[in-house]
């Protein structure tokens, strides 16, 4: 009798079991069937969208290598494929590693699997959508910044006199330089942010700029940025001044 019930139980479990299986494979089979998979194990979807909503390099020390985030709207194109970045002056061209971020379920060709050589400043990736039905070639296109150097103010009357010296410049033309500044006590405050404004008449050859219109004695910190044709350069790094009136005779 007690053989007849075990025997009864592993019966109802293996039968069990094997619906549980049987499910599993289908199920299995199914999802397979509505999403294969490619030679690299990923799924095919019906997904027809097929673009890069952000990019960044990585140098060998594992940090970027971008003057600033490259997104949508912000140095990535996605009518005219092409994405547009900024490195640091004295950046080892020769061994950076492309990330990129695309839409769900697209891909890139040829498949990153290390660190590339953007010596020619110039590369291209083909974005393939998750359906694989859309291509779309990215060309990446890379300029080097740096900062102006010796950026010096000189404090006048009601004035602050600016000067500095021209940075690097890899063939993508300067054509502007941009200040921004305001009182040391709003500028360094936590939580404040820094809005660049174009100066006047401002071109390659630029090297100094007076700020008039200021309070005497009240300190104000500056710090100015090439534009390039491409991109923003990078900023000088803060000074900061005090304008002083003339001693009454």
């Amino acid at each position: 009798m007690k053989w007849n019930i075990f025997k009864n139980r592993r019966s109802r479990y293996g039968f069990i079991g094997t619906v549980l299986l049987s499910l599993v494979v289908c199920v299995s089979t199914s999802c397979m069937g509505d999403y294969p998979v490619d030679d690299d194990g990923l799924l095919i979807t019906r997904r027809g969208e097929c673009y890069v909503s952000s990019f960044n390099l990585i140098g060998t020390d594992a940090q970027s290598v971008l003057t600033t985030s490259v997104a949508v709207d912000t140095g990535i194109d996605t009518v005219a494929c092409t994405i547009t970045a900024a490195v640091y002056f004295g950046t080892d061209l020769t061994n950076l590693y492309p990330r990129f971020s695309l839409v769900t379920d697209a891909l890139v060709e040829p498949k990153v699997t290390g660190y590339e050589d953007f010596s020619s400043m110039t590369r291209q990736w083909t974005v393939v959508s998750g359906n694989r039905k859309v291509r779309k070639t990215y060309t990446i296109n890379l300029s080097i910044h740096v900062a102006p150097t010796n950026f010096r103010a000189t404090a006048g009357n009601a004035q602050v006199a600016l000067t500095w010296d021209t940075p690097y410049d890899d063939g993508r033309a300067i054509t502007k330089y941009q200040i921004s500044y305001d009182t040391t006590e709003r500028y360094t405050s936590t939580g404040y942010v820094v809005t660049w404004a174009d100066i006047p008449s401002s071109n390659a050859g630029t090297t100094s700029h007076t700020v008039t219109g200021l309070t005497n004695g009240t300190g104000y910190t500056f710090e100015i940025r090439a534009v390039y044709a491409i991109s923003n350069g990078v900023s000088s790094g803060r000074v900061a001044a005090t304008p002083v009136a003339p001693p009454t005779p």
